[in-house]
């Protein structure tokens, strides 16, 4: 479920939690790499659900594009915590 969208210094940081649990994660990409792709921040916002795929280095993210009428994928680092 997203929680939040903060776009800061070119970075898009989408705030993800996990339905029913007490978990939650933060996708950052660069903002010039999603609309390279062209999704901006109102595809995201108006998604109906995500579907996130983790690997040990990233994550794949997909969504329902209500814009594009469309699944929609992109690839944001994965942030481990030290």
């Amino acid at each position: 479920m997203l929680s939040s969208i903060e776009v800061t210094n070119g970075m898009v940081h989408v705030r993800f939690s996990k339905v029913g649990q007490n978990l939650t994660f933060t996708a950052s990409v660069p903002g010039n790499r999603l609309r390279e792709q062209g999704i901006n921040t109102n595809d995201l916002k108006s998604a109906p659900s995500f579907v996130v795929r983790t690997y040990e280095t990233y994550r794949i993210i997909e969504f329902i594009s209500v814009r594009k009428r469309a699944i929609v994928t992109f690839r944001a680092p994965r942030n481990r915590a030290a």
